[in-house]
Protein backbone atom coordinates (compact mmCIF):
# COMPACT_ATOMS: atom_id res chain seq x y z
CA UNK A 1 0.00 0.00 0.00
CA UNK A 2 1.39 3.26 -0.72
CA UNK A 3 -0.09 6.81 -1.11
CA UNK A 4 0.95 9.92 -3.33
CA UNK A 5 -1.07 13.50 -3.99
CA UNK A 6 -1.42 12.01 -7.56
CA UNK A 7 -2.09 8.14 -9.01
CA UNK A 8 -0.96 7.94 -12.79
CA UNK A 9 -3.50 9.31 -15.61
CA UNK A 10 -4.56 11.97 -12.82
CA UNK A 11 -1.33 14.14 -11.97
CA UNK A 12 -2.72 17.58 -10.57
CA UNK A 13 0.62 19.60 -10.41
CA UNK A 14 2.87 20.78 -12.69
CA UNK A 15 5.79 23.02 -11.00
CA UNK A 16 8.53 25.21 -12.50
CA UNK A 17 12.24 24.04 -11.77
CA UNK A 18 15.68 24.77 -12.17
CA UNK A 19 19.23 23.24 -11.85
CA UNK A 20 21.28 24.41 -9.29
CA UNK A 21 24.07 26.48 -10.71
CA UNK A 22 23.00 26.63 -14.21
CA UNK A 23 19.71 29.14 -14.53
CA UNK A 24 17.64 28.79 -17.53
CA UNK A 25 19.43 32.16 -19.34
CA UNK A 26 16.17 34.39 -20.65
CA UNK A 27 13.64 32.13 -20.38
CA UNK A 28 11.28 30.93 -18.13
CA UNK A 29 11.82 27.63 -15.60
CA UNK A 30 10.42 24.52 -17.62
CA UNK A 31 7.09 23.19 -15.95
CA UNK A 32 7.47 19.31 -14.85
CA UNK A 33 4.70 17.22 -13.39
CA UNK A 34 5.45 17.02 -10.14
CA UNK A 35 3.77 14.50 -7.29
CA UNK A 36 4.80 14.14 -3.66
CA UNK A 37 4.93 10.19 -2.81
CA UNK A 38 5.71 7.20 -0.11
CA UNK A 39 8.33 5.10 0.34
CA UNK A 40 6.47 2.22 -1.18
CA UNK A 41 4.74 4.14 -4.16
CA UNK A 42 7.18 2.87 -6.71
CA UNK A 43 6.68 -0.58 -5.66
CA UNK A 44 3.17 -0.34 -5.24
CA UNK A 45 2.81 0.57 -9.00
CA UNK A 46 5.34 -1.69 -10.39
CA UNK A 47 7.37 1.62 -11.61
CA UNK A 48 11.03 -0.17 -11.85
CA UNK A 49 14.44 1.86 -10.93
CA UNK A 50 16.83 2.76 -13.87
CA UNK A 51 19.64 4.29 -11.77
CA UNK A 52 20.28 5.08 -7.91
CA UNK A 53 17.59 4.23 -5.14
CA UNK A 54 13.96 5.52 -4.18
CA UNK A 55 13.32 6.77 -0.71
CA UNK A 56 13.95 4.85 2.35
CA UNK A 57 13.61 5.31 5.68
CA UNK A 58 16.71 7.29 6.24
CA UNK A 59 14.89 9.75 4.18
CA UNK A 60 12.96 12.08 7.06
CA UNK A 61 11.67 15.58 7.62
CA UNK A 62 14.99 16.32 8.99
CA UNK A 63 17.45 15.38 6.26
CA UNK A 64 18.07 16.66 3.23
CA UNK A 65 14.53 16.90 0.68
CA UNK A 66 15.65 14.38 -1.83
CA UNK A 67 13.81 13.75 -5.71
CA UNK A 68 13.50 11.05 -7.93
CA UNK A 69 13.02 12.18 -11.65
CA UNK A 70 11.69 9.72 -14.60
CA UNK A 71 13.79 8.44 -17.33
CA UNK A 72 12.49 11.29 -19.72
CA UNK A 73 13.41 14.22 -17.48
CA UNK A 74 16.90 12.99 -17.43
CA UNK A 75 17.21 12.66 -20.47
CA UNK A 76 15.54 15.66 -21.39
CA UNK A 77 17.83 18.19 -19.16
CA UNK A 78 20.59 16.11 -18.53
CA UNK A 79 20.93 14.66 -22.17
CA UNK A 80 24.53 14.54 -22.46
CA UNK A 81 25.83 14.05 -18.23
CA UNK A 82 24.70 12.73 -15.36
CA UNK A 83 21.88 13.35 -13.74
CA UNK A 84 22.17 11.87 -10.33
CA UNK A 85 23.17 14.21 -7.06
CA UNK A 86 22.51 16.59 -9.22
CA UNK A 87 20.87 19.33 -7.42
CA UNK A 88 17.72 20.91 -8.50
CA UNK A 89 14.89 23.44 -7.07
CA UNK A 90 11.18 22.29 -7.66
CA UNK A 91 9.07 25.53 -6.19
CA UNK A 92 10.99 26.53 -3.18
CA UNK A 93 12.33 23.60 -2.36
CA UNK A 94 16.18 22.36 -2.92
CA UNK A 95 16.36 18.82 -3.23
CA UNK A 96 19.10 16.13 -4.41
CA UNK A 97 18.32 13.86 -7.19
CA UNK A 98 18.75 10.17 -5.50
CA UNK A 99 17.29 7.80 -8.19
CA UNK A 100 15.86 7.63 -11.78
CA UNK A 101 12.85 5.48 -12.46
CA UNK A 102 11.06 4.51 -15.80
CA UNK A 103 8.65 6.61 -17.19
CA UNK A 104 4.79 6.62 -16.40
CA UNK A 105 2.61 7.85 -19.59
CA UNK A 106 0.07 9.99 -17.39
CA UNK A 107 -2.00 10.94 -20.09
CA UNK A 108 -2.76 8.07 -22.04
CA UNK A 109 -3.41 9.45 -25.26
CA UNK A 110 -0.06 10.78 -25.67
CA UNK A 111 2.98 8.68 -27.13
CA UNK A 112 5.58 9.87 -24.84
CA UNK A 113 5.58 10.68 -21.28
CA UNK A 114 6.08 13.83 -20.02
CA UNK A 115 9.07 14.46 -17.59
CA UNK A 116 7.95 14.02 -13.57
CA UNK A 117 9.35 14.29 -10.43
CA UNK A 118 8.27 12.72 -7.01
CA UNK A 119 9.56 14.03 -3.81
CA UNK A 120 8.58 11.98 -0.56
CA UNK A 121 5.98 13.15 1.37
CA UNK A 122 7.19 12.73 4.75
CA UNK A 123 9.78 15.89 3.38
CA UNK A 124 7.25 17.31 1.54
CA UNK A 125 3.79 16.86 3.16
CA UNK A 126 0.46 17.66 1.45
CA UNK A 127 -3.05 18.58 2.02
CA UNK A 128 -4.07 15.74 0.02
CA UNK A 129 -3.40 12.08 -1.03
CA UNK A 130 -4.52 9.19 -3.09
CA UNK A 131 -4.15 6.07 -1.38
CA UNK A 132 -3.38 2.71 -3.91
CA UNK A 133 -3.50 -0.91 -2.81
CA UNK A 134 -1.98 -3.50 -4.87
CA UNK A 135 -3.71 -7.01 -3.94
CA UNK A 136 -4.56 -10.15 -5.70
CA UNK A 137 -8.23 -11.16 -6.88
CA UNK A 138 -11.00 -8.63 -7.36
CA UNK A 139 -9.78 -4.93 -5.73
CA UNK A 140 -12.98 -3.42 -5.27
CA UNK A 141 -13.58 -6.05 -2.46
CA UNK A 142 -11.44 -4.63 -0.20
CA UNK A 143 -12.68 -1.21 -0.49
CA UNK A 144 -15.18 -1.41 2.88
CA UNK A 145 -11.64 -2.67 4.99
CA UNK A 146 -9.71 0.05 3.76
CA UNK A 147 -12.46 2.10 4.34
CA UNK A 148 -12.58 0.95 8.18
CA UNK A 149 -8.83 1.32 8.64
CA UNK A 150 -9.01 4.82 7.38
CA UNK A 151 -11.62 5.57 9.30
CA UNK A 152 -9.95 4.45 12.90
CA UNK A 153 -7.03 6.32 11.79
CA UNK A 154 -9.24 9.47 11.29
CA UNK A 155 -12.98 9.64 11.73
CA UNK A 156 -13.35 12.79 9.69
CA UNK A 157 -11.06 11.76 7.13
CA UNK A 158 -12.47 12.75 4.00
CA UNK A 159 -12.98 9.97 0.96
CA UNK A 160 -13.20 10.47 -2.50
CA UNK A 161 -14.99 7.57 -4.64
CA UNK A 162 -12.58 4.87 -4.69
CA UNK A 163 -11.88 3.19 -8.26
CA UNK A 164 -9.37 1.07 -9.84
CA UNK A 165 -6.51 1.77 -12.13
CA UNK A 166 -8.02 1.23 -15.07
CA UNK A 167 -11.53 2.92 -14.17
CA UNK A 168 -9.14 5.67 -13.69
CA UNK A 169 -7.36 5.85 -16.99
CA UNK A 170 -10.83 5.33 -18.24
CA UNK A 171 -12.26 8.92 -16.16
CA UNK A 172 -9.24 10.54 -17.76
CA UNK A 173 -10.04 9.29 -21.57
CA UNK A 174 -13.27 10.38 -20.75
CA UNK A 175 -13.14 13.95 -21.85
CA UNK A 176 -11.33 12.39 -25.12
CA UNK A 177 -13.94 9.75 -26.66
CA UNK A 178 -16.84 12.45 -27.00
CA UNK A 179 -14.82 13.87 -29.65
CA UNK A 180 -13.45 10.76 -31.09
CA UNK A 181 -16.97 9.40 -30.86
CA UNK A 182 -18.44 12.31 -33.13
CA UNK A 183 -15.65 12.12 -35.71
CA UNK A 184 -16.48 8.59 -35.93
CA UNK A 185 -19.85 8.98 -35.94
CA UNK A 186 -19.67 11.63 -39.10
CA UNK A 187 -17.27 10.05 -40.79
CA UNK A 188 -19.26 6.92 -41.05
CA UNK A 189 -22.02 9.78 -42.02
CA UNK A 190 -19.44 10.96 -44.64
CA UNK A 191 -18.82 7.79 -45.96
CA UNK A 192 -22.66 6.95 -46.45
CA UNK A 193 -23.03 9.71 -48.21
CA UNK A 194 -20.12 9.42 -50.39
CA UNK A 195 -21.36 5.87 -51.49
CA UNK A 196 -25.03 7.44 -52.62
CA UNK A 197 -23.55 9.89 -54.13
CA UNK A 198 -20.72 7.59 -56.52
CA UNK A 199 -24.00 5.62 -57.05
CA UNK A 200 -25.78 8.41 -58.25
CA UNK A 201 -22.53 9.84 -60.32
CA UNK A 202 -22.43 6.52 -62.05
CA UNK A 203 -25.92 6.14 -62.62
CA UNK A 204 -26.47 9.36 -64.38
CA UNK A 205 -23.57 8.63 -66.74
CA UNK A 206 -24.38 5.41 -67.69
CA UNK A 207 -28.53 6.88 -67.94
CA UNK A 208 -26.62 9.63 -70.00
CA UNK A 209 -24.79 7.45 -72.26
CA UNK A 210 -27.44 4.58 -72.92
CA UNK A 211 -27.22 5.02 -76.78
CA UNK A 212 -24.09 4.69 -76.81
CA UNK A 213 -23.95 1.86 -75.00
CA UNK A 214 -26.21 0.22 -76.92
CA UNK A 215 -24.50 1.47 -80.50
CA UNK A 216 -21.29 -0.16 -78.96
CA UNK A 217 -23.12 -3.22 -77.78
CA UNK A 218 -24.68 -3.64 -81.51
CA UNK A 219 -21.75 -2.83 -83.39
CA UNK A 220 -20.27 -6.16 -81.50
CA UNK A 221 -18.45 -4.75 -77.97
CA UNK A 222 -18.82 -7.32 -74.92
CA UNK A 223 -20.65 -6.39 -72.00
CA UNK A 224 -17.93 -6.80 -70.16
CA UNK A 225 -16.28 -3.90 -71.86
CA UNK A 226 -19.21 -1.83 -71.49
CA UNK A 227 -18.69 -2.13 -67.48
CA UNK A 228 -15.46 -1.77 -67.62
CA UNK A 229 -15.27 1.37 -69.96
CA UNK A 230 -18.19 2.73 -67.33
CA UNK A 231 -15.95 1.77 -64.48
CA UNK A 232 -12.78 3.57 -66.07
CA UNK A 233 -14.26 6.99 -66.06
CA UNK A 234 -15.99 6.94 -63.00
CA UNK A 235 -11.81 5.86 -61.38
CA UNK A 236 -10.52 8.99 -62.93
CA UNK A 237 -13.23 10.86 -61.11
CA UNK A 238 -12.96 9.35 -58.00
CA UNK A 239 -8.94 9.50 -58.38
CA UNK A 240 -9.61 13.37 -58.71
CA UNK A 241 -11.75 13.03 -55.66
CA UNK A 242 -9.10 11.56 -53.53
CA UNK A 243 -6.62 13.91 -54.23
CA UNK A 244 -8.53 17.15 -53.41
CA UNK A 245 -9.09 14.59 -50.11
CA UNK A 246 -5.32 14.11 -49.61
CA UNK A 247 -5.45 18.34 -49.80
CA UNK A 248 -8.05 18.37 -47.18
CA UNK A 249 -6.29 16.18 -44.60
CA UNK A 250 -2.66 18.26 -44.87
CA UNK A 251 -4.64 21.45 -44.29
CA UNK A 252 -6.39 20.17 -41.08
CA UNK A 253 -4.26 17.85 -39.58
CA UNK A 254 -3.29 20.51 -36.94
CA UNK A 255 -6.43 20.47 -35.92
CA UNK A 256 -6.93 16.89 -35.01
CA UNK A 257 -2.82 16.00 -34.05
CA UNK A 258 -4.14 16.01 -30.20
CA UNK A 259 -6.80 13.71 -31.26
CA UNK A 260 -4.78 11.16 -32.44
CA UNK A 261 -3.13 7.89 -30.66
CA UNK A 262 -0.75 5.44 -31.49
CA UNK A 263 -0.83 6.78 -35.18
CA UNK A 264 0.57 9.90 -36.50
CA UNK A 265 -0.96 12.52 -38.50
CA UNK A 266 0.38 11.13 -41.24
CA UNK A 267 1.03 7.30 -40.96
CA UNK A 268 0.98 5.33 -44.18
CA UNK A 269 -0.94 2.41 -42.40
CA UNK A 270 -4.06 4.58 -41.34
CA UNK A 271 -4.14 6.57 -44.52
CA UNK A 272 -3.39 3.46 -46.68
CA UNK A 273 -7.00 2.19 -45.21
CA UNK A 274 -8.62 4.89 -45.14
CA UNK A 275 -8.06 5.14 -49.01
CA UNK A 276 -8.62 1.81 -49.28
CA UNK A 277 -11.69 1.51 -47.41
CA UNK A 278 -13.12 5.06 -49.92
CA UNK A 279 -12.53 2.77 -52.50
CA UNK A 280 -13.78 -0.15 -51.64
CA UNK A 281 -17.19 1.66 -50.99
CA UNK A 282 -16.97 3.28 -53.96
CA UNK A 283 -16.55 0.85 -56.90
CA UNK A 284 -19.41 -1.07 -54.69
CA UNK A 285 -21.34 1.72 -54.92
CA UNK A 286 -20.42 2.18 -58.83
CA UNK A 287 -20.90 -1.89 -59.58
CA UNK A 288 -24.84 -1.61 -60.36
CA UNK A 289 -25.04 1.23 -62.40
CA UNK A 290 -21.89 -0.60 -64.39
CA UNK A 291 -23.73 -3.70 -64.62
CA UNK A 292 -26.60 -2.15 -65.80
CA UNK A 293 -25.09 -0.52 -68.45
CA UNK A 294 -23.72 -3.69 -69.70
CA UNK A 295 -26.89 -5.34 -70.04
CA UNK A 296 -28.78 -2.47 -72.12
CA UNK A 297 -30.58 -3.31 -75.18
CA UNK A 298 -29.43 -2.49 -77.91
CA UNK A 299 -32.45 -2.73 -80.16
CA UNK A 300 -34.37 -0.35 -77.53
CA UNK A 301 -31.18 1.49 -78.21
CA UNK A 302 -30.93 2.29 -81.55
CA UNK A 303 -34.63 2.51 -81.57
CA UNK A 304 -34.85 5.45 -79.61
CA UNK A 305 -31.29 6.49 -82.03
Amino acid sequence: MANGTSIPTAVRSRMPFTIDGAPWPGTEAPLVLFASVSDDYFRTLGIPIRKGRTFDAQDHAGTPAVVVISESMARRYWPGGEALGARIRIGPTLMEVVGIVGDVRNDPARRDAEPMAYSLTRQNPWPIASFLLRAPGEPMALVRSVERELAAMDAGLPLDLPMTLNEAVGEKLASRRLPVFLMSAFGALALLLASVGVYAMFASMAAEREREFGVRLALGSRPRAIAGLVLWQGALWMAAGLAGGALGIVMVVRFVRELLYSVGPFDPLALGVAVTTVMTVAIMAALLPAVRASRIDPARALRAE
